[in-house]
């Protein structure tokens, strides 16, 4: 109102909706207006300013620089800063993932050979190498060691669509790609017309690494690239943001400042994908602080019961995510009233967290934990922010604020045309400091217009986020929204016009929009509104973009349209937008729930999807869920008593196929105690005893210590079963203690009565008390081993047969093998253990015979099953595991190459080695004259049985398991078992059926291939006596489903033939076929220990190698009782066939190429192959070989060859990856019926 020469302005306010300070400051802001006004009448409107010189300095000066610490946060480069921790603490274990683990030193070491690797690969200062990897250890030797070789790297996700990283890599032009053998069938279609010539380096294959481990010289600085990460882009293609050391080494800082991880030891579960930047951070949270990173595997990330497996399993201290992870989580321990009491900072990020949600956590777990919200930009270096205000000052709805800077970050709120605007108005945030990116790869222009020159802070740039924001009056920042058409989801940055571009480009539709809208909880999801010519179906365009989108990319909800809403101007009105339907499925008809457990998944779909209508054969994923709504899911699932994992999501997603897999019978009747804080209390209600578990880790996992109080009258096989039933197994002590101080180890005995035990305090041994033990052990496994065979060479002679012609083979060619059996059970019983080995001396019966001469020739002896026997054992549970290790490694290759006296003796020792309550090894060193790798793994699966069949105290008999036939009839000898070892014999030594010596000599080209012998030995004799060279190949061939009707040995023999071709210059190659033959005429001995191996001559031709032709041959083998060692070793069948048993002899006895395929292969003998590296195996003088050898383990082909002299490795390695290659190629072709 005017009141004389003045007017005079009153503003009126709703004060429930507005504070006064606030109503203040905006009539401050008013009059600002009108002085400008005043001081400059031409002035245009937008040109005023209404902050106050006050207000502009508090804004630029105080809140803009609080995060700003001289002298702090800068210097040097991250594998600089690694290195000096890997000299700190070199031991210490620096990532863990299932039970792979590296220490700092490992891991240093590691990264040094491949980083040599890659220099000499080319790979400098800035060189961009791509990174294509599965969540291992392996993905931090790789980040490392391109950082120490010079270069940046490019993180590459394996689960995006080849076309995505195929583009990735081109756009960055990568000179190397660091992969995996696991990857190279993806890598086929990915690098398909590879212009570039990118060289590709297997991060598994040991070949890569170069042999010397010590610290590379640094030649970055701290202005060189670190990483180049690409993020979504509005033009339809991802644009890739770089990222100086400088910058890294900022956040690695910041966070250690404010998040003071120097205060504690971090143990980070680690959560993000590779290819997103929270990985980047999780490396600067861990390693640069001496911590100790976590990955968890893929499928755990999740699973609530998984994920809460790792951070107890670990004391996992440290875990960040998504609030649409976090929240769901933290909610199912709170439901569950489960134990993460070693955690202690807890960080919502990569998305806005609601109020109300982080006002819950606050208010359940803030007293303990400390939580905070995270805001961070990957064109900023990870994060940039961090909101860590008592919760009184947590605004009462809304979005969580983003806080205050990090260490030397500023943040300005600005206008359109880049000035500050005041407290609570809103604006865009701009982000200067040290974490400003470079720019984005090879786009000046987008560079130009996101990059922009700070104009507070002369030289310095700013990066405008796009992100709408306002001040706090106290100095945080209020995270609004987008200003754009960006949106997370799920953490993902996601540019919208990129999702319309992959749209548009399918054929029938017309006009496609996408946004992100909310879901019924708040949570953004993408919504694509189509106009198309005809019907659309959302399962087909999914699969559609799946191909070239990773999944959090592809809509949740989809509507057709028949045209777009308008502005007046013409352009699309996201506003008018209509939402999108949820009660809509074109792609499923409705199916009703039928059981109670549909009727409950279906409500809880309803509830979760936002959906009124649900049927049993809607797909989850197409009716709007993700992987963060399975979370869900899950939890409230098992709230309602449903067990239900991830994996029954992603295997089932309808309904009706879910309920199929959950009503699966299962035989579990009780469900064990998966954490320590419930195991402690079923000890105490079943004992009424205290206890406490304490978890060590270990280069083999997790050492379990259970500490039980003091008591009298339980026995410890009574703690022991009980521990058995009612104890998760991952719970299962290693040790047993008692009492509070004591310097002896752990007592003996199983029906020791608890207060014997002590608590464990084992000091490292020296050298030589090492050596020592050695020695004794040695002599107490002699005498007791002598016992055991005394017990059993006694008894009666129940019969006598011939050798096996492989057994003959190997008289002449001694050979040691064996293996080691890994049993891991909790207070092994030793009497059972002798008991379960007795069993299979009494289903096998080379193992109960002996050697003896009848004239000239030598033949077994076969004894009667001991009434008992004693396993030899060696107690080493009062050493560390280092030292167990040690003394291991020297008992070893003493007990495994040891010869053998032939003459009424076994061939074969064992000897049983306790390590702790839990781990145990049955050593179980042979001759190979009774033991081929079949009979390896025959005896460690019936050995288990026999043990769990007597620990559950079943009351077979063992012995009769099943019941051995007595009746010789069919072998033709008195007394003689119809099946086993014996009868195997009997039926090789028959000879040939129905094919004479030349016809024989025909169909197995045996003259061909006696010539084509001569010319190899000829080729590589000057060679010969240089030493010898081994190289080797991993492969997968997961995607050739051909395959799995198909025997993978007939193609590995393939692989081998085409390799020697050509490294041999021969047009035919001729080669001994290592064969397990157990199959001859109609007669198997699939279940028989013994040295059933036969060598096969090939000749691998154009035609030979042909897979049905090999078939051939391998069949009229079996059928017609052809085994080649029995025509040069069995007198009377060689007189029947003197060319064949001619042309074969002199093959053996000449320079030979042996293929050998091992089938699967096991991890059950890692100690004896240390031993055969200490001690080598042991052979006669023979003839040298070169060998081929080949097995898989799941998908992943590896093969390995051997050459008796000095060769290029390199050569064999790129000759055989070629023609591997080339075979796969051809696999595509591969019918089924082959």
């Amino acid at each position: 109102e005017e009141q004389g020469d003045e007017l005079l302005f009153r503003l009126e306010y709703c004060d429930a909706l507005y504070e006064r300070e606030t109503a203040e400051r905006m009539a401050g802001h008013f009059v600002q207006l009108i002085d400008a006004a005043l001081a400059d009448p031409q002035a245009k409107l937008s040109a005023l300013s209404m902050l106050t010189p006050e207000e502009r300095s508090g804004l630029l000066d105080h809140f803009a620089n609080a995060g700003l610490e001289a002298g702090r946060g800068m210097a040097g480069v991250f594998h600089e800063a690694f290195t000096a921790q890997a000299a700190r603490i070199p031991a210490q274990t620096a990532v863990v993932y299932r039970d792979e683990r590296l220490s700092y030193r490992e891991l240093d070491e590691r990264s040094n050979r491949l980083a040599r690797k890659l220099q000499a690969c080319g790979v400098g200062r800035e060189t961009l190498v791509g990174i294509l990897a599965g969540r291992s250890p392996l993905l931090l030797v790789a980040v490392l060691a391109v950082w120490k070789a010079g270069g940046a790297y490019v993180p590459l996700d394996p689960d995006y669509p080849p076309e995505r990283i195929r583009f990735m890599l081109e756009d960055s032009g990568a000179s190397v790609l660091l992969t995996e053998a696991a990857l190279e069938p993806r890598l086929e279609v990915i690098l398909a017309d590879n212009e570039a010539g990118t060289a590709v380096l297997a991060l598994d294959d040991e070949a890569i690494y170069d042999d010397q481990g010590s610290a590379v010289a640094v030649i970055n600085r701290p202005g060189d690239l670190a990483y180049l990460i690409y993020t979504s882009g509005t033009t339809g293609r991802p644009k890739g943001v770089m990222i100086e050391h400088q910058s890294l080494m900022n956040t690695a800082e910041g966070y250690r400042r404010e998040y003071r991880l120097d205060q504690f030891p971090v143990r980070l579960l680690q959560l993000a994908s590779f290819s997103f930047d929270v990985f980047v951070g999780d490396l600067a949270r861990t390693l640069y602080n001496g911590g100790m990173m976590v990955i968890c595997p893929k499928d755990d990330r999740l699973d609530p019961t998984r994920l809460h497996h790792w951070i107890q399993a670990y004391d996992v201290n440290v875990f960040e995510s998504t609030p649409a992870l976090i929240v769901p989580f933290m909610q199912y321990v709170t439901d569950r009233g489960l134990d993460i009491g070693a955690m202690k900072l807890l960080i919502t990020s990569s998305d806005s967290c609601n109020v109300a949600d982080y006002r819950a956590l606050q208010e359940r777990f803030g007293a303990q934990i400390r939580i905070i919200n995270a805001y961070g930009v990957t064109e900023a270096a990870i994060d940039s922010s961090y909101y860590d205000q008592p919760l009184k000052r947590l605004p009462d709805a809304g979005h969580v604020p983003i806080g205050r800077p990090l260490l030397n970050a500023r943040f300005y709120i600005l206008d359109s045309q880049l000035r500050p605007v005041p407290v609570g108005v809103l604006g865009e945030l701009c982000i200067g400091g040290a974490g400003v990116a470079r720019g984005y790869w090879n786009r000046p222009d987008l560079t130009g217009e996101k990059f922009v020159p700070n104009p507070f802070v002369p030289g310095e740039r700013l990066y405008r986020t796009g992100d709408s924001a306002r001040w706090l009056p106290d100095g945080d920042v209020d995270f609004i929204g987008r200003l754009d058409d960006q949106v997370k989801i799920r953490g993902h940055r996601i540019e919208l016009g990129e999702v319309e571009a992959r749209l548009m480009k399918q054929s029938f539709i017309l006009e496609a929009v996408v946004a992100g809208k909310e879901s019924i909880h708040g949570q953004k999801q993408l919504c694509a509104y189509i106009v198309a010519n005809r019907i659309i179906s959302p399962g087909e365009l999914r699969k559609e973009l799946a191909e070239e989108l990773p999944d959090y990319m592809i809509p949740s909800a989809w509507v057709q349209l028949d045209r777009l809403p308008l502005t007046p101007n013409g352009k699309v009105d996201r506003k008018a937008l209509p939402a999108p339907n949820r009660e809509e499925n074109p792609d499923a008809a409705y199916a009703a729930p039928h059981t109670k457990l549909q009727q409950t998944l279906t409500e809880l779909w309803q509830k979760l999807l936002g959906a009124e209508t649900i049927g049993i054969d809607d797909n989850f994923f197409e009716r709007g869920g993700h992987s963060l709504t399975a979370i869900q899911l899950i939890a409230q699932a098992q709230t309602a008593g449903i067990p239900i994992g991830i994996h029954h999501i992603f295997q089932g997603q309808t309904i009706r196929k879910l309920s199929a897999l959950l009503e699966q019978p299962a035989e579990v009747n009780i469900q064990p105690a998966e954490t320590v804080q419930e195991s402690e209390r079923r000890l105490k209600k079943a004992f009424g005893l205290r206890s406490r578990f304490v978890t060590e880790e270990s280069e083999d996992g997790l050492r379990v210590t259970l500490n039980m109080e003091p008591c009298h009258g339980v026995k410890v096989s009574e703690l022991l079963a009980f521990i058995r039933a009612e104890l998760a197994s991952n719970l299962h002590p290693h040790y047993l203690t008692t009492g509070e101080s004591a310097a002896d180890s752990v007592a003996e005995g199983r029906d020791a009565a608890i207060e014997q035990l002590v608590p464990l305090a084992i000091s490292e041994k020296s050298p030589a008390e090492i050596k020592r033990r050695v020695k004794r052990e040695l002599s107490r496994i002699q005498v007791l081993h002598e016992a055991l065979q005394s017990d059993i060479i006694v008894g009666a002679v129940e019969c006598r047969y011939a050798l096996a012609p492989a057994q003959e083979y190997h008289l002449e060619r001694p050979q040691c093998s064996g293996t080691v059996i890994r049993l891991d059970v909790l207070g092994l019983d030793a009497d059972l253990l002798s008991e379960a080995v007795r069993s299979l001396l009494a289903r096998h019966s080379l193992l109960r015979s002996v050697l003896v001469r009848d004239g000239q020739d030598w033949v077994w002896e076969q004894r009667a099953v001991p009434e008992q026997l004693t396993l030899p054992a060696v107690d080493l549970s009062d050493y560390s595991k280092a030292d167990q290790q040690e003394l291991l490694v020297r008992l070893l290759p003493k007990l495994f190459t040891e010869p053998y006296r032939l003459s009424g003796r076994l061939l074969y020792r064992m000897a049983l080695v306790r390590l702790n309550w839990r781990e145990h090894r049955l050593l179980l060193p042979c001759s190979h004259l009774i033991y081929d790798e079949t009979s390896g793994s025959i005896l460690e699966s019936e050995l288990l049985e026999a043990y769990r069949r007597l620990a559950s105290r079943s009351e077979e008999d063992l012995t009769a398991w099943p019941q051995l036939r007595t009746s010789g009839a069919e072998a033709g000898t008195a007394g003689m078992p119809a099946d086993g070892y014996p009868a195997y014999v009997a039926q090789v030594r028959k000879g040939p059926q129905h094919i004479g010596d030349h016809e024989l000599v025909r169909l197995f080209h045996l003259e061909d291939f006696d010539a084509g012998l001569e010319l190899v030995n000829e080729s590589i004799q000057a060679l010969l006596g240089q030493g010898y060279t081994k190289a080797e190949l991993r492969f997968d061939m997961s995607g050739f489903k051909e395959l799995a009707s198909v025997n993978w040995g007939v193609w590995s023999l393939q692989l081998a033939g085409r390799f020697f071709r050509r490294y041999l210059q021969v047009a035919a190659v001729p080669v001994w076929m290592t064969h397990y033959g157990r199959h001859y005429e109609n007669n198997a001995f699939f279940k028989t220990v013994g040295e059933c191996i036969d060598q096969i001559p090939l000749l691998l031709t154009g035609t030979e190698a042909d897979s049905e032709s090999v078939r051939d041959k391998l069949q009229t083998a079996a059928a017609r009782n052809i085994n080649f060692l029995n025509l040069v070793y069995n007198e009377q069948t060689a007189s029947n066939y003197p060319k064949s048993r001619r042309l074969l002899q002199k093959g053996l006895d000449s320079t030979a190429i042996v293929y050998n395929y091992l089938g699967e292969s096991e991890d059950a003998a890692y100690l004896f192959e240390e031993a055969e590296a200490a001690g080598g195996e042991s052979h006669a003088q023979q003839p040298p070989v070169l060998h081929f050898t080949s097995q898989h383990q799941g998908s992943v082909w590896q093969i390995s060859v051997t050459l008796p002299y000095r060769e290029e490795k390199e050569t064999i390695m790129e000759m055989l990856e070629k023609e591997l290659q080339t075979l796969a190629a051809s696999l595509r072709s591969v019918k089924a019926h082959v």
